[in-house]
């Protein structure tokens, strides 16, 4: 097994971009061999010592990472490791997890308790929340006006016509949620050690899936009403059903508050290449 720092992490996901971070020493091992043994603290600041199952230790301090669930130390306290973990479920969605590493205790794989990405109720919980929930919105929009062209492609005109119509009418808005999405993604790829292209991907693909379920809810998937439905998409579209500032007013007034704060990324950074969104 490579023990080079400075060698790229053989478990990496399957992107370029993703092998970018070279790895460091402790991400070579499953958690489960590893033992957090300790700290020492000097100017307010702490270190933690890690064994290996062989009895060698290491040293790792707030921000590295470990184990090969692209491990990062979170926190470092008296009791234990602070530990995020990114892990993929078995619908290939990658979510959260985190496991407190206590000193003296061999980590057991149960431990890491899967997470919404962010805590419940935070201030950065509720923000990522936002961001995700209007991404959703845009995706659902375009998404129902593609099914409809496929399935009943005598709606098509009429579809379009009303969605560029949609996405004149709220062009700031859309790009304001564009603007967040690439943001957002743009941290996340960084906070975690993987590709931008890979956030998108798997951003994408819940999108997808909650679409699914979305036209699912709404009989869509089955031919009974789906032609009526799509011969309304239009109407729907110009109607306030579909102004996401009014179906978003919370969101939105989330996504005005942190412009100042660290729980909004710099968008104003952002170069649009419009990587996030359907149907363009």
């Amino acid at each position: 097994m490579p023990r080079s720092p400075a060698a790229n992490c053989p478990y990496r996901a399957p992107s370029a971009e993703a092998n970018r971070r070279t790895c460091e020493a402790l991400e070579y091992f499953n958690v489960t061999s590893l033992t957090p043994k300790g700290y020492v603290e000097w100017n307010g600041r702490r270190a933690a010592f890690i064994e290996e199952a062989d009895g060698r230790l290491h040293a790792i301090r707030r921000g590295g990472y470990l184990a090969r669930n692209f491990g990062k130390v979170m926190a470092i306290s008296r009791d234990a490791i602070d530990l995020r973990e990114i892990i993929q479920n078995k619908d290939d969605v990658w979510q959260e997890a985190r496991a407190d590493l206590r000193y003296g205790v061999t980590p057991e794989p149960s431990q890491a308790q899967p997470l919404d990405y962010i805590e419940e109720g935070s201030v950065q919980g509720n923000y990522n929340k936002a961001v995700n929930e209007l991404f959703l919105f845009n995706y659902r929009v375009v998404g129902v006006a593609n099914h409809c062209k496929l399935f009943h492609p005598e709606t098509a005109a009429g579809v379009d016509e009303a969605l560029v119509s949609w996405r004149n009418q709220y062009a700031n808005t859309l790009e304001e949620i564009e603007r967040h999405s690439q943001a957002y993604a743009g941290r996340v790829a960084v906070d975690y050690g993987v590709s931008q292209s890979l956030v998108i991907q798997n951003a994408r693909r819940n999108a997808s899936k909650k679409l699914d379920e979305f036209l699912d809810n709404i009989g869509l998937l089955g031919s009974t009403n789906r032609r009526a439905y799509c011969e309304g998409y239009p109407s729907l579209l110009r109607s306030q059903a579909s102004n996401p500032q009014m179906q978003f007013a919370t969101e939105f007034k989330l996504l005005d508050s942190c412009k100042e704060t660290w729980t909004c990324p710099n968008v104003r950074e952002v170069s649009f290449e419009r990587q996030l969104t359907v149907g363009r």
